[in-house]
């Protein structure tokens, strides 16, 4: 079973991480239970802040995860939803996961995000010389931001060296199912899709 930790961020919108972590969770036991097949679940589900406390996203909604990320003790892939539309403070907004996330990787872990959130990993350095897609309406201000990455805003889903980012907000379903391939195999993935 694939550990997973869906991050939880202020700014965020709130279905570029609630949807993911639905997809993960119901990977190999919503269709199973549907068609009265044995539960087969693909990933087990970590939502984690920063410091274990609700995030205020996009809007007035927030959601209280299940951790923090100190209290993360296995995962094997992370994935990291929208940062919102305030682009300039995202690093100092997210200033204890970038470290974080550099830690996760050294062992191994995958890392996902989307939209904007594929500009805090870019913060981080791990991308550059990697592709990488974001939403297009904001490729022009990450090219210059980080000009080490090789962005392709054309492509909804990309894939690199355990890197995986998507488009924008609505692209963070295309992504989760696209992981679901990915980690629990084709036939898994196409249920969670139906």
């Amino acid at each position: 079973m694939t550990h997973v930790t869906v991050l939880f961020l202020d700014g965020t919108f709130s279905s570029t991480a609630i949807g993911p972590m639905e997809v993960f969770r119901h990977s190999g036991t919503l269709w199973n239970a549907l068609t009265g097949k044995r539960q087969a679940p693909g990933f087990r589900v970590t939502t984690a802040s920063a410091d274990g406390r609700a995030v205020r996203c996009d809007g007035d909604i927030r959601i209280q995860p299940s951790a923090a990320l100190a209290d993360v003790r296995k995962t094997d892939l992370i994935f990291i939803p929208s940062t919102g539309i305030s682009l300039d403070d995202v690093v100092e907004r997210n200033a204890a996961v970038v470290p974080w996330l550099r830690r996760w990787h050294k062992r191994g872990t995958a890392i996902a995000s989307v939209c904007s959130g594929v500009g805090l990993v870019a913060a981080t350095g791990m991308l550059d010389g990697k592709r990488a897609t974001t939403h297009w309406g904001l490729a022009e201000r990450f090219r210059e931001k980080y000009p080490g990455v090789k962005w392709m805003p054309e492509l909804m889903v990309t894939e690199a060296h355990g890197f995986y980012c998507g488009g924008g907000v609505n692209a963070s379903l295309d992504l989760s199912l696209y992981l679901v391939e990915r980690f629990c195999g084709h036939e898994v993935a196409m249920q969670s899709a139906k």
